[in-house]
């Protein structure tokens, strides 16, 4: 269990992402789930770009650069909440945190929800995001799936990053990360979640 370090408390949403975007969820309640789906899918042409070949396009003439802090989000197979159960839960968030699953980063914190996975992550000289990302999501599969006793897909492919563009954003956007479990209703204070940490506690 863990408890929000002083300068993490959690005031106002600084940051969205588009997993967790409030925004979407009201437009889907005005003009329903279905047509929602459909215009974001028409916004950002999902439905031309899905799967790997999605996910090579949208990597197309991006580069990672050393010494720099990432936002990443990474969502699970389906967006099936497998981490609701907290079997699988506790073994993933063992695992994310090893510091030997960021051999060239250095993760500054992190939020496990029960459909996906939040975190902030500082890449070092030389580092490839891309790397780090596919140990550690391939570590936490490994581990959820030994916990519900069997095999099978744990997240989608790819993942989606953000680059801080300086030191000060850090901050409230590990508010951000921290404080997803509040948003979504999961708790009632960051120390009453348990799968998130934080290199500042």
């Amino acid at each position: 269990m863990m408890a929000a370090p002083g300068g993490l408390s959690i005031g106002q949403k600084s940051w969205e992402c588009r997993c967790c975007n409030e925004r979407a969820a009201d437009e889907a309640l005005r003009i329903g789930p279905m047509e929602a789906a459909r215009r974001h899918s028409d916004a950002v042409g999902m439905d031309k770009i899905c799967g790997n070949e999605g996910y090579r396009q949208l990597r197309q003439g991006r580069r990672n650069e050393g010494d720099r802090v990432y936002l990443l989000t990474t969502v699970s197979f389906g967006r099936l909440p497998l981490f609701a159960d907290w079997r699988c839960a506790w073994a993933a968030a063992q695992q994310v945190s090893a510091g030997s699953n960021w051999p060239d980063a250095e993760l500054l914190c992190w939020v496990l929800m029960p459909d996906h996975w939040h975190g902030l992550v500082r890449l070092r000289r030389h580092g490839n995001l891309a790397k780090a990302m596919r140990q550690a999501k391939g570590s936490m599969a490994r581990a959820a799936n030994l916990a519900r006793g069997r095999g099978g897909i744990v997240w989608e492919p790819g993942f989606h990053d953000r680059a801080l563009r300086c030191e000060e954003d850090i901050l409230p956007a590990a508010r951000y990360v921290v404080g997803n479990p509040l948003r979504a209703g999961l708790a009632l204070k960051v120390g009453q979640y348990p799968y998130w940490n934080a290199s500042w506690l």
